[in-house]
């Protein structure tokens, strides 16, 4: 499940009460479908918030909160981007959605959101275009598209399939690699690495049910159950076994080290891998399914700048050619977000630093006081307001910026989706039970490797009586 949190959007829909979770965990989990927040430019009493459980509105500094509607739906898409209407301002909020671009006005709270076009589509980043009447998009993490507003709306598309990536690092972290091998980033493009991911877990599956029942079926010593026995055998040992060694091995090696990062960590960033012996994938020959935002520049319509895995990228020439950039007081390593505001671009880290840069060019500078997992920023009268997972902080980015209490909307029962991250990292059962997925995981290799072992046996046994007889 969690490796489709990002497009499966029943499951941030199908809610848990409450009432049925441990205290700890109705606490952890009370605000984290926001990941989304941006505010009027002139008036910090206003404020839109959303992920992907929908959009929310406030009017009185965020003491309180009203869902925002949409036009047709029972329900809300889920809600990547936000941004507010460069020419009409708090007129006129976009979104970008799993299904299309969308707009509303959060002045107007019984007016509901309208779908502005690209039906179907899965906007995953939104940023104001080079020109006024314009925006650009990325679409599924994998290609840029530049929409021009009017009469009819005209979309432009950046295919990203093929391209050119200069500067890259050299050598990437031992930490940035388990991650990456974890999360499904590191052996090819990420869809197909998922779907790895995702046999991986369902063969494991596949093996406990299938392995029980031979269990089972021997302890009870069935008369005439031989061909199902064997038949379990065959499907749980040379099928499913041995198809599910790799998956499962890099799962759980990989689980147990992110389960004790906080221990491993220093050694983990400090020690590095030479990219020449990592798979091509990190060659970023191709962009598809890289592309976390992107950001365009006023009057420049063949410059974007984007965040990756590996840093932020910009191209000069419609996406042919990108540079990544660096600076001797600091280098973006994972961008989680980039914004644009005014004259001044932000890039939020994944657990690193957060860095800002002026707009048109510059060193990137490392923001103080700013932690966590940024995925949004916004402005309001001079002051920078950025949401970290729970958390918010203000204040400059140069100067650097303070946790500050902003309530955020509350749903009446926490998603399905969320539960799953709890569930996963052990938190549903103990802050502490990260020694208990370990002994899992320990299992789970266990399992992988003594299995071929005894299968291999049964099949040479088989084969040596053959040539007895």
């Amino acid at each position: 499940m969690l490796d489709h949190r990002d497009d499966w959007r029943w499951a941030w829909q199908v809610g848990v009460p409450y009432d049925y979770l441990p205290d700890h965990i109705s606490e952890n989990l009370a605000t984290r479908h926001i990941t989304l927040l941006q505010a009027n430019p002139g008036d910090a009493n206003q404020w839109v918030a959303g992920g992907a459980a929908g959009a929310w509105r406030s009017s009185d500094g965020t003491r309180s909160w009203q869902p925002v509607a949409f036009e047709g739906q029972s329900g809300a898409p889920m809600i990547y981007a936000m941004l507010v209407d460069e020419v009409l301002g708090w007129e006129r909020i976009w979104l970008a959605s799993d299904d299309g671009l969308w707009s509303f006005s959060p002045k107007l709270a019984s007016v509901p959101a309208t779908r502005v076009g690209l039906e179907g589509k899965r906007l995953t980043a939104l940023d104001r275009g080079s020109v006024a009447n314009g925006l650009v998009a990325v679409e599924d993490r994998s290609r840029i598209l530049r929409i021009t507003l009017g009469e009819e709306m005209q979309v432009a598309s950046i295919e990203l399939d093929e391209v050119v990536v200069e500067d890259l690092p050299q050598e990437v972290s031992w930490s940035r690699f388990l991650f990456d091998t974890h999360l499904g980033r590191s052996f090819v493009r990420r869809d197909i690495n998922l779907a790895i991911n995702d046999f991986g877990a369902l063969a494991f599956a596949l093996l406990a049910l299938t392995g029980v029942l031979q269990w089972w079926y021997r302890r009870q010593q069935h008369e005439g159950k031989r061909v199902l026995k064997n038949s379990l055998f065959n499907l749980h040992a040379p099928l499913i076994g041995l198809l599910a060694i790799g998956p499962v091995l890099y799962l759980s090696i990989s689980g147990i080290i992110m389960d004790h990062r906080g221990e491993w960590m220093p050694a983990l960033v400090g020690n590095k891998i030479d990219r020449d012996f990592l798979p091509p994938v990190y060659d970023f020959r191709s962009l598809t399914d890289e592309v976390s935002h992107v950001v365009a520049y006023p009057e420049q319509p063949t410059k974007f700048t984007i965040g990756t895995r590996l840093g932020v990228l910009t191209t000069k020439d419609d996406g042919k050619r990108w540079i990544r950039e660096q600076s001797p007081t600091g280098t973006p390593g994972f961008v989680w977000s980039l914004r644009r505001e005014g004259d001044q671009l932000f890039a939020g880290g994944l657990g690193g630093p957060s860095f800002q840069r002026p707009l048109q060019g510059g060193d990137w500078q490392m923001i103080p006081g700013l932690v966590g997992m940024p995925s949004d920023a916004t402005i309001s009268q001079d002051r920078w307001y950025v949401i970290s997972g729970p958390a918010a902080f203000e204040g400059d980015l140069r100067a650097g910026l303070q946790r500050v209490d902003l309530r955020l909307p509350k749903l009446d029962a926490t998603p399905l989706m969320l539960l799953m991250f709890e569930i996963h990292n052990g938190n549903i059962v103990s802050r502490h039970a990260r020694y208990f997925l370990d002994l899992l995981a320990l299992l789970a290799i266990f399992m992988v490797v003594t299995g071929p072992i005894l299968w291999w046996r049964r099949k040479w046994a088989k084969t040596a009586n053959k040539k007895t007889l």
